[in-house]
């Protein structure tokens, strides 16, 4: 089993989107920090601009932290017991453009921005929400059609 990407949640209230890449200086990610900034990073650098966006202690709807697709030739082997929760992915779908990973924060009882979920010829084929904090994160998976 590949570890494809990590969802985390520090104690302060910031989320990283982690994408293992195998070189320590390479680091993609995406972060959303408590104040409502969010960008993402690669080698160090801010890829695209930085965007100011709800705190987390002030969360209505939902935010879209990213579509993700295919996978590195640097992941690592996943250890299931190093994770609270494994989303397990079907063989073949993120091979490259085949698929991607989307990840969503939202608030309770908040729908979900549709754009991000109605991409042309893609369907969600698995979908899973961690609740146990707030805001909640749904991490989705979705295939060409």
């Amino acid at each position: 089993m590949w570890l494809t990407l990590v969802a985390k949640r520090s104690p302060g209230g910031h989320y990283y989107i982690l994408i293992p890449r195998g070189s320590g200086r390479w680091n993609p990610h995406a972060s959303y920090h408590h104040a409502g900034r969010y960008h993402h990073k690669s080698h160090g650098l801010k890829v695209a601009a930085v965007q100011k966006r709800q705190p987390v202690d002030q969360f209505t709807g939902t935010e879209h932290l990213g579509s993700f697709y295919g996978r590195g030739a640097g992941m690592a082997i996943c250890d299931p017991a190093a994770f609270i929760s494994v989303l397990t992915i079907p063989t073949g779908i993120l091979e490259p453009m085949r698929g991607c990973v989307l990840v969503d924060l939202i608030a309770p009882g908040a729908a979900f921005a549709a754009h991000h979920r109605s991409v042309p010829g893609l369907r969600i084929v698995k979908e899973e929400t961690y609740r146990d904090c707030l805001p909640w994160v749904v991490i989705a998976i979705a295939a060409q059609r």
